[in-house]
Parts: structure tokens; sequence; C-alpha cells
């Protein structure tokens, strides 16, 4: 008898343990996601969340951490349950609600959202205003951001409601307010990568376009050009004066894109297209096309790399044309809150058809050397632009053999909401290597050229130009030594 009570004794201290280990464990486990969602520790709550001795009310843990790990669409039933649960929690509320956001239900989620808005959720409401925003309800959006702009002074939420506002304020033409919330933003972080590619195109508003990763522009210029017979790409191919004046239509495209790639990693795209029909001289009509392709990358510090991949070709009804390929590596260094710098070396191949002589020809190599600086003073209604640049051409043609400096000024000024005018010089200087073969002299040759524009702001879409340009080439060379001045007024549809 005393051994059979031994051996029950025995089995219970076997079995006990195990028995109150068993019914401990669902309250170990609980206790131990709490902590580790505590830590940030979201994959292992995810990996122990899904063991079936979790109790129910424990799981809102493996949703929130779902969330955390950007798995919206396997957070939400988790979330759902939840806030079944604990219809109170604003957590657990949001966190469902920006799920639902993130998996394309927009309308479910502003209904999770709606006891929140009632309460005056500074947070949902940003929310909100960013899912009507993408659902392209406007005036909701709007009314929401400045809803919670009035009732916080918290910078990292300021951030985000004047992130939702700058797109809104573009769309609809508030530019004054566009560059308070430029300045507002950069006050607040200006480190931040979205502030920055904000910061980076208000400079460049004109047209009251919305935040949008590519511009499109059509238009139609009527052109009167006293010199029509100076070659129509840049100073850079030398002009050949026809001393014939005459009107000409010209009509362009121009269209920019960028795509993110990650990792600070950027593609850029750019074309232009143009084309002159001339009134009289239809000899000089021409066609004029450009493509880019860059790969981009930016860091947090301010600095970053660019290669541009370039092809242009440019054809005449005189029968001559010009192709050309370019790379230009370079690097980029925000050297403050308004300047910014670009360091390059560009080597180019061109390729001319259609020149009468050999020593004509200016097919070859070029290669230029250069900075680009940009400074955007005044809350970005003025833009600065400064080009240095030098160089040689290398040319088959023993004529056009060159060395070459290039200097560059712009400035854009925005007087108000409707108009803007922008203006500048440019200069080249070119010095010969070898003897012309036709007038036995070394030539040498400096162009100058003063531009300027004024410009009115018709609509969102549509803009009205009135523009010139004075030109004044130089040279040793009677041949080469002129003066033509171009008058335009024209049209622009942007998008």
């Amino acid at each position: 008898m005393k051994s059979k009570r031994i051996r029950h004794y025995l089995a219970w201290c076997l079995v006990a343990p195990t028995s109150f280990f068993s019914l401990l464990a669902p309250a170990l486990a609980a206790d131990s996601l709490a902590a580790l969602y505590a830590r940030g520790e979201y994959l292992e709550v995810v990996r122990q969340g899904s063991a079936s001795s979790v109790p129910a009310d424990q799981k809102r843990y493996l949703g929130l951490s779902l969330f955390q790990l950007q798995r919206y669409a396997k957070a939400a039933p988790y979330l759902k349950t939840a806030l079944a649960a604990e219809p109170g929690n604003a957590r657990l509320r949001r966190a469902l609600a920006q799920s639902l956001f993130e998996n394309g239900e927009m309308p479910a989620a502003l209904e999770v959202l709606q006891p929140l808005l009632t309460d005056g959720d500074i947070d949902a409401m940003i929310l909100a205003g960013q899912i009507h925003l993408a659902q392209e309800e406007i005036a909701q959006a709007r009314s929401l951001f400045e809803r919670a702009l009035r009732s916080t002074t918290d910078p990292h939420k300021l951030q985000q409601i004047n992130l939702g506002l700058a797109p809104i304020y573009r769309t609809q033409g508030d530019r004054t307010v566009l560059t308070d919330i430029d300045s507002r933003m950069s006050e607040i972080d200006s480190g931040n990568p979205a502030v920055k590619d904000f910061a980076d195109i208000v400079p460049q508003e004109r047209t009251d376009r919305a935040v949008r990763p590519y511009q499109l522009a059509a238009g139609y210029r009527l052109e009167y050009d006293s010199n029509v017979g100076a070659f129509p790409d840049d100073s850079s191919s030398g002009g050949m004066p026809s001393d014939e004046s005459d009107w000409r239509n010209v009509l362009f495209l121009d269209a920019l894109g960028h795509i993110p790639l990650g990792q600070g990693f950027t593609l850029y795209g750019e074309a232009h297209l143009r084309g002159g029909v001339h009134v009289s001289e239809s000899e000089y009509d021409y066609f004029d096309q450009t493509w880019v392709a860059s790969l981009g990358w930016s860091s947090d510090q301010g600095y970053g790399f660019r290669l541009p991949v370039e092809y242009s070709h440019l054809n005449m009804d005189n029968d001559i044309s010009r192709s050309r390929w370019a790379v230009s590596p370079g690097f980029v260094w925000d050297a403050g809150p308004d300047i910014s710098a670009y360091f390059y070396a560009r080597f180019e191949s061109l390729d001319y058809d259609g020149l009468s002589s050999i020593p004509e020809d200016r097919s070859g190599d070029a290669d230029r050397y250069g900075v680009s600086i940009i400074w955007t003073p005044n809350n970005g209604r003025t833009s600065v632009r400064g080009i240095l640049e030098f160089g040689s051409d290398d040319t088959n043609g023993e004529n056009w053999q060159r060395d070459v400096q290039h200097y560059y000024v712009r400035a854009d000024h925005r007087l108000n909401e409707q108009w803007s005018i922008d203006g500048g010089i440019e200069y080249y200087d070119y010095d010969f290597d070898n003897e012309h073969d036709v007038f036995l002299t070394t030539r040498k040759d400096d162009f100058l050229s003063f531009f300027a524009s004024l410009n009115y702001q018709l609509s969102r879409d549509w803009k009205l130009t009135l523009s010139g340009v004075n030109i004044k080439s130089g040279s040793n060379i009677e041949l080469y030594d002129y003066d033509r001045y171009v008058i335009s007024s024209g049209v622009t549809w942007q998008y």
C-alpha cells in the first residue's frame, strides 16, 4: 500500500509541473508578445503570434507588428478582430484605416476613421486628408488638412500637413501659400527627402502644376528672325549668315519625368522636339529632337552623382543634318538650403552631313568640363542659374578644330500669380587651331547673346510668352561677323 502511494506521488511530481506550465504558457506568451512589440522586434512577434496557444485578445500585437512591417493585407484581418474587441482603441483604429488605405479600400478606411474624426483626432484628420487626396477629392482633403493645421503645433504633424497641402495649393494656384509652405517645411526638417524634393520643385513653379513625377508642355511660337541662315541649334555650331530675314512658325513639345528606384537612386528622362517652318526661306526649315536618360543618386548629406546620356538630331531642308551622342557624368553638391552645384565632364560624338567641303567637316569629338550652379533665394520666387565651361572640338575638318570657353547666366523671377520675367546673357569664346584653308588666316570668334521674356499665366494650363534674343557674333573673318535678333510670341499648354 505504501509503495502504491509512493508511485502515485512520483507520477504527480512528473505530471503536475507539465500541467502547471501548460496552463501558464498562454500568459507567458502574451507577456512575451507585448514585450517583443515594445522592443520593436516585430518579426519575432509574427513568428510567435502565429501559434494557436496565444490568446485571441493578444493577437492585436500580431496585427500591429504586421502593420509596422508594412504587410498591410495580412495585418487588416487581425486588426479588425482586435478593434471589434476594443472599439475605443485609437491606435488600432488608425492602424486598420491605414492598412485598408494601403490596400486600396478607400471608403472602408474612411468609415473606420469616422469616430476619430468626430473626436477631433489630428492623426485621423491627416490620414483622412491623404485618402481624399488619393481619390482626387480635393475640397474634402483641403478642408481636413487645414482643420488639422489649425489644431496642432507639433513639428512632425505640421510637416505631414504641409506635404499634403502643397500639391493642393499648386493645383489651385495659391502660390503665396505655396512658398510659405516651402519655408515652413524647410524650417521643420530641411533634410527630409520629401521636403527636399518639394524644395527642388518650388523654384521651377510656373504653372500651378500638382506635384507629379512627370511634366509635359506643348506649344506654338511665331518668330521673326533677322538672319535665318544662322544654324538653328546653338552657337557651338557656328553661324552661316544669309542676310535674309523671315517669319518662322515653330511647334514644340517638352516632356520630363523621373522614376524613384529606391536606395537614393532615381531614373530621369527628357524629350525635346522642335519644328520650324519659314514663310519664305523654306530651305532653312528644320526639325530638331533631343532625348536624354539619366541615372542619379542622392544622399541625405546633400551630395550625389548624375550620369546623363543624350542623343540629338537636327535636320534641315537644305540637306544639312547633325547627329550627336553625349555622356555627361557629374557630381552634385547641395552647398546650402538654396544653392546647389553640378560639376561635370561632357564627352560628345558629332556627325554632320551635307557640308560643302572636307575642311568644313564639323564631325568628330568634343569635350567640355564645367560647373552649373543654381541659386533659389526669396523663398523660391527667384531662381538664378550660372554655367562656367571649358573644352575643345576635335573635328575631322581642320577649319573647325578649336578651344572653347562658355559662360551663361539666367535669372527667373515671379512678380505675382500671373506675371513672371526671365532673362540672361550667354558668351562663347572660340580660339581656332589652324589657318583657314580659304581665308588663309587663323580664325578667332566670340559670340554674345542677350535674352529676355515676359510670361503671363492665362490659367492653370495655359501661358502666353513674349521674348527676344539679341545675338552678336564677332570674328576676324567678315563672313562670321554679324548681328542677329529673334523676336517671338507664343502660347504654351502645360500638364
